[in-house]
């Protein structure tokens, strides 16, 4: 009958670990593919711009480089047109679709909730703020000198309808680039009170015609473009206003920064500007969603490198991107380490986004075998030292047996055959799945001998006439 039992155990056991093994293995193998599927990073990344910025088709203006690198990696570049009343920024803030914008620095500081939202991959341009002064306008040696002047500049209104630097008109957006205006204006105790500021909205600052200085961003649309000041310096004789406090000025400023125009730099053939002259700019930069997937952070960063790494006019090679204090946003880590280190060993074989994929598999594999290691080295140790200790502790037991069954009396051959019996079923119930089959051959030997105890107890019985029931 024992025989039988073990024969059972042996054709039934084997099996059923095996299929908890498998469930096991396809359990995990669900997992993993769950968290990878969730995780994979998307191939499409939406940038939310004004309307400005994009093109008669929907498309984003310039940045070739940038969109070319993208496309390299696989990633298309979907254009989302903000029409929020107030400004783009914060129509991106607010619309969950948005995976990345462009942002003027304007030295707001925005509350925690909204610095969340985003991180800056770096600034990567410069938006220069020019002061030309009419012909007739004596030189000035400090920027506060244009308060009690007439001052032109553009200014678009604001939510309601009425543009800053305007009578009764409502305070700078917190979004915009008046924001800037205002900053450097207070700066210079320069209001409406005790300066004259016209406001040209919606034509560019040069449309006035007699203001003392003009006063703006260097865009057709702000002081105007290359032509418009070419003609007004070559025809009306204005000039570049040339203070020494600018580098000053930047230094109080909560969004500006200064920087020399080297001479002859804007259009060399006319020698504009005449001399080399300081100038306040402002910075652009590029902003991500935080939760955005660190690959494609990577990627936008490499994208944006290769746009601005060349020189122009108003940056030097390399000059960008980088980040800076005034930034509205803090630094996105994975461009951080992007610049610092260039791009991880991996992305010099495979793409960033299957870079992306095998550290993700790796980051779910390693913690699972750091649980898995353990289990199958120490655990089997300790089974293999409680199963030893356990059949030598018996075979202690039946030694002791075997030697002194010859003179035991009747109750203590009784003792004995319960002892066996205990034994016999320690063995039998002594089954940890998966690692029992290692032991097999030492169970199975204890067996045997425990068999061999039993009949040569219930031979002593027979012999003897007085047999112990089981």
């Amino acid at each position: 009958m024992e025989q039988t039992d073990l024969h059972a155990d042996t054709n039934k056991r084997p099996s059923s670990g095996l299929k908890k093994i498998l469930i096991v293995i396809t359990l995990c193998v669900i997992v993993i593919a769950g968290l990878l599927y969730a995780s994979y990073p998307k191939t499409t990344v939406v940038i939310g711009v004004t309307a400005d910025f994009i093109d008669d088709n929907g498309r984003l203006k310039s940045y070739e480089k940038f969109q070319s690198t993208l496309k390299k990696n696989g990633i298309d570049l979907a254009v989302k047109v903000i029409t929020n009343a107030l400004n783009g920024l914060e129509g991106a803030i607010k619309d969950p679709a948005i995976d990345l914008t462009l942002v003027t620095n304007n030295g707001h500081s925005f509350s925690s909730d909204i610095r969340e939202e985003f991180r800056s991959i770096g600034v990567f341009r410069k938006v220069p703020i020019f002061i030309l002064a009419s012909a007739n306008t004596p030189a000035i040696t400090h920027l506060s000198e244009m308060r009690g002047k007439t001052i032109a500049l553009k200014m678009a209104p604001n939510g309601d309808g009425v543009a800053a630097f305007t009578e009764n008109g409502s305070g700078p957006s917190i979004y915009g680039l008046d924001y800037i205006y205002a900053d450097l204006f207070r700066l210079l105790n320069i209001n409406l009170k005790n300066t004259k500021i016209i406001n040209s909205y919606p034509a560019p600052a040069f449309s006035v015609p007699d203001a003392d200085y003009y006063f703006g961003f260097f865009a057709p649309n702000q002081i105007g473009s290359t032509a418009d000041l070419r003609k007004k310096i070559e025809q009306e004789k204005y000039r570049f206003v040339n203070p020494i406090d600018v580098e000053g000025v930047a230094r109080r400023s909560k969004a500006t920064y200064e920087a020399r125009l080297e001479a002859s730099i804007l259009v060399p053939s006319a020698a504009i500007p005449n001399e080399a002259v300081p100038y306040l700019y402002s910075t652009v930069s590029m902003a991500v969603r935080k939760n955005l997937d660190p690959s494609l952070v990577m990627i936008l960063s490499e994208a944006l490198q290769n746009e601005v790494s060349e020189s122009s006019t108003f940056r030097k090679r390399n000059e960008f991107p980088r980040f800076l204090d005034g930034e509205s946003f803090a630094p996105h880590e994975v461009a951080v380490d992007f610049y610092r280190n260039g791009k991880p060993f991996l992305t010099n074989y495979v793409s960033p986004t299957l870079a992306a994929l095998i550290i993700k598999i790796l980051l779910v594999l390693i913690p699972l075998l750091t649980i898995l290691w353990p289990i199958t080295t120490l655990v089997p140790k300790i089974y293999s030292f409680y199963v030893k200790h356990k059949i030598t502790h018996w075979y202690v037991d039946l030694e002791m047996i075997d030697k002194s069954l010859g003179s035991a009396d009747v109750e203590t051959r009784k003792i004995y055959s319960d002892v066996i019996e205990n034994i016999s079923r320690g063995i039998r119930e002594m089954r940890l799945p998966i690692l029992h089959t290692h032991y097999a051959q030492e169970l199975f030997a204890a067996r045997v001998h425990v068999n061999l105890i039993r009949n040569k107890l219930n031979d002593l019985e027979k012999a003897k006439g007085d047999h112990v029931d089981d």
